[in-house]
């Protein structure tokens, strides 16, 4: 079975105004994200919580202890 090759690179149609620039921040933040995970699992929870995908349920997170919710009246 033979794979299908794109015709035109995938960043052919961003605007040098608005998308370049958008995706040069995008991946300068999910390298941040990288150099502050000390293994896979952490990077990708944190990769989640701060660049969901669209459309995802979004994770809470419990683990960390940083969240609480309010106590009932």
């Amino acid at each position: 079975m033979r794979k299908a090759k794109p015709t035109q690179k995938l960043t052919q149609l961003l605007t040098p105004e608005d998308g370049k620039p958008a995706l040069e921040r995008l991946l300068e933040g999910v390298i941040l994200l990288m150099r502050m995970s000390p293994d896979w699992a952490s990077f990708k929870l944190r990769l989640d919580e701060y660049y969901p995908r669209f459309g995802d349920t979004l994770q809470l997170p419990l683990e960390s202890g940083t969240y609480c919710f309010p106590a009932p009246d």
